[in-house]
Parts: C-alpha cells; structure tokens; sequence
C-alpha cells in the first residue's frame, strides 16, 4: 500500500499564522490552502481534503508540496501574467484625450475614434472597461455584454 501524501509536521508558528488565514479571510483560494495545510497535519489524505474543500485531489497534493518546500511562502499569491491588454498605455491616453475633447462620447463612437487614432479595433468590452479604468462615467455598459 502506497503511503500517502502529508504535511510536514507545522511549527506552532506556522499552526497560529495558518489559523490566522483560516478565520480571517474571506472564501479564498489563499483560506483554502491554509485549511488544506492544516486538515493534512492533522491526517486527513489528499482524497478527503479533495472531497471535503471541493479542489481536484492533485491540486491539493501541489499545495502541500509547495508548504513543505517553501513554508507560507507557498500561500503567497502572486500575479499571473495572463495575455497581454489591447489597450495599452497609448490606447488609454488616446482615450483619456478624446474624452476630454468630447466628454460622454457613445462607447460605438469613440471606439471609432479610437481606432482611427490608434489604428487599434477593439471590442465594445474593451472601450468600458478602459472607462471605467479612467474613471469615466459618463455611460455604463450595458447589462448584455
């Protein structure tokens, strides 16, 4: 019988900071993991936490790979690099530009706009939420995007 995989045994440290996350922290992946640490040194196997957090029995076998190479390091989370945005910075200004020629600009419109200033065609999603990071108002998206 193969013998499964646990956590190293937690130093009383690591048991206060892990607790800490568990009480804490809203319905994260980082409480998640910080449960799963503490659930397996307290015996429960990969297939039970599985079973019991809802996470695919090799995420869980990762997690505690991770804790016991790295610490709480492992439950740092850190930024996925993820496809690049079309509207980069040049996009932004040309639209922070625009806008402040014609505030509340139709997001059909200034995409148009857009495009001829920049070059760049870009979906209606793209326009708002380049809005929205620019704090403009001026119209909402609709609700069917």
């Amino acid at each position: 019988m193969r013998k499964g995989l646990f956590v190293r045994k937690l130093k009383p440290r690591e048991n206060r900071a892990l607790g800490s996350i568990v009480v804490r922290w809203g319905a994260t992946k980082r409480k998640r993991m910080a449960l799963v640490i503490r659930l397996s040194d307290k015996g429960k196997t990969s297939r039970q936490l599985a079973e019991m957090t809802g996470v695919h029995c090799t995420t869980i076998r990762r997690w505690i790979k991770a804790f016991n190479q790295r610490g709480l390091d492992s439950l740092k989370q850190t930024a996925k690099s993820g496809r690049p945005r079309k509207a980069d910075e040049k996009f932004e200004a040309a639209t922070k530009e625009i806008l402040e020629k014609s505030p509340g600009l139709r997001a059909q419109v200034l995409r148009e706009h857009l495009h001829q200033a920049t070059g760049q065609y870009v979906s209606l999603r793209t326009v708002y939420n380049v809005k929205r990071r620019l704090k403009d108002r001026s119209k909402s998206p609709p609700q069917s995007l």
